[in-house]
């Protein structure tokens, strides 16, 4: 009679090892993930008014021109919060005003930001 052998073999224990060790660290993953969510919606989106005068300085540098931006406001509907940018104005080389569209909304999609970006 055949008696089954109670020791699993080593490729059974190395398999075994290796998804204890990938479901740690996708655990591990999602709670790093859940984390970063959790500081941008209860966190920085609440206080997102508090950020104004470095977004300015961010928009100047990067448009070439003296930005200024009135009020941001954001809400946070799902998973990506919608950024509200009111009164925005660029400023040229002799002090005029060019307003923008008196509202600007703005959903942040990192991967269009990842397909729009332009090689160096």
């Amino acid at each position: 009679m055949n008696v089954p052998n109670p020791v699993p073999s080593h490729v059974l224990r190395v398999v075994a090892a290796w998804a204890r060790w990938s479901l740690w660290l996708m655990l591990g993953a999602w709670l790093i993930f859940g984390t970063l969510w959790g500081a941008l919606h209860w966190i920085i989106v609440p206080r997102i008014g508090d950020f104004r005068p470095q977004l300015e300085v961010q928009a100047s540098r990067v448009l070439g021109v003296p930005v200024t931006i009135g009020a941001i406001a954001a809400t946070s509907q799902g998973l990506i919060p919608s950024f509200e940018l009111d009164d925005v104005k660029l400023l040229d080389a002799q002090g005029a005003t060019e307003q923008l569209k008196t509202r600007a909304i703005q959903r942040v999609h990192q991967g269009s930001r990842l397909r729009n970006r332009s090689p160096p």
